[in-house]
């Protein structure tokens, strides 16, 4: 999909789709904080995590989103592996990652 047609997209997807929580993974910090603005901007409640937080604030976003204060979460891949939210039922990869290892981690890890 060309870059310029990225939003548009994801915003139809958003209002189709019915789902508990979603995840949504970016490539860069940068774009992370960018997509969260124009996500709250469209009227969904989303969170942002990346790396350029400290680790307290992190561990607060992560919390709110476990516990369904909000159902969107913009990230980078900080959080491609080893973190389980039993209520996550569509992973979209806004930007795809650099390696199949990568990307695989994103995946398997929320949608078993």
């Amino acid at each position: 999909m060309k870059e310029n047609e990225k939003n548009k997209k994801l915003h139809e997807l958003l209002e189709a789709l019915q789902y508990n929580q979603i995840i949504i993974f970016v490539s860069n910090v940068i774009r992370c904080a960018e997509l969260n603005r124009l996500l709250n901007e469209f009227g969904f409640a989303s969170i942002a995590i990346h790396g350029k937080l400290d680790q307290e604030e992190r561990i607060r976003r992560f919390n709110y989103f476990k516990e369904c204060k909000r159902r969107v979460m913009v990230s980078t891949d900080i959080f491609g592996r080893g973190i389980d939210i039993e209520k996550i039922n569509i992973v979209i990869n806004y930007d795809m990652p650099e390696s199949s290892d990568s990307y695989l981690h994103r995946v398997r890890n929320y949608l078993n």
